[in-house]
């Protein structure tokens, strides 16, 4: 039979880590909080009435949408900021997968296994903001059954959150986007909507950040989704565009990878990564729309 992750939580000392513990929670045994005097660490427990959906936020902004959507926030903060939280929903919707299995990983090469063995990352970069290492900790789940992209979003500000939350979208939330050249930061996010039907599947994903490019995926049949991921900077907008072709590979997961630089261990383990930087001209690491397709 068939066991669900029922609940998740975090200890940030050890009578924490003794008391879930005691209430049957296993420990994902990677210390998110390397850099600091408290071990962090990732719990899970099964049951019956299974986690569907797991979230984080940064800010009060990020928040008020999962709130109003009806999600769970884990109450203790995480290394990354005192604002950076855990959210989880328990759907039975169209658009609801049981999550079955919890991991985290700490490094590039771990994450481009776990893409091609089906898991799907989630959430911000949990690793302490203290680091001197730039380290890049992420948590990971695995569904019940096989998932497919069937839609995208985007949004530059929390208006639409609340809306996308009830409709089953997922929010990726890395910013596309850091500080722009003009000193102001801004909050865009990309979205995608998962479903068990393969026949619903999108099979194509693109950046244009040029006008010859925009021409290029519009003149191609694709539909761009109109929000400029790199609001906020002088340099040319980006937008992110999605195609269906029946007769290609379905896309199984999308997700932004923080990188000065193309990840080689996720070229190596068949995820398409495109080698435009969303997030060009801002001064941080580059954001790369990465794509993990399946027959």
């Amino acid at each position: 039979m068939t066991q669900y992750i029922h609940a998740v939580e975090v200890s940030r000392n050890p009578a924490e880590e003794q008391d879930l513990n005691r209430q049957g929670f296993d420990k994902i045994n990677v210390n998110l909080n390397e850099s600091g005097e408290n071990s962090v660490f990732v719990w899970y427990k099964f049951g019956d009435c299974a986690i569907t959906k797991i979230q984080t936020s940064q800010n009060h902004d990020m928040s008020n949408g999962l709130i109003n959507a009806g999600y769970i926030k884990v109450n203790k903060s995480l290394p990354s900021g005192d604002d950076v939280f855990f959210w989880f929903f328990k759907g039975q919707g169209e658009f609801d997968t049981p999550i079955t299995s919890v991991d985290v990983t700490t490094n590039t090469e771990d994450e481009a296994l776990k893409i091609s063995d089906g898991w799907e990352k989630v959430g911000c970069n949990l690793a302490s903001r203290y680091s001197y290492e730039n380290k890049l900790v992420y948590l990971w789940v695995k569904r019940a059954e096989q998932t497919y992209v069937c839609d995208v979003k985007a949004t530059n500000s929390s208006g639409s959150d609340q809306e996308y939350f009830k409709k089953g979208y997922i929010r990726i939330d890395e910013s596309t986007n850091t500080t722009g050249c003009n000193g102001k930061t801004s909050s865009n996010f990309l979205w995608y909507l998962l479903t068990a039907n393969k026949d619903k599947a999108i099979t194509n994903l693109e950046i244009s950040n040029s006008d010859d490019t925009y021409h290029e995926w519009q003149q191609q049949g694709y539909t761009c989704v109109d929000v400029n991921l790199n609001q906020g900077s002088s340099r040319h907008a980006v937008y992110i565009w999605h195609k269906n072709i029946k007769s290609q590979p379905a896309v199984k997961t999308m997700l932004l990878v923080l990188s000065n630089s193309v990840p080689k261990p996720y070229l190596e383990s068949g995820v398409i990564v495109n080698e435009i930087n969303i997030n060009e001209g801002n001064g941080d690491l580059g954001r790369f729309l990465c794509v993990y397709n399946i027959a």
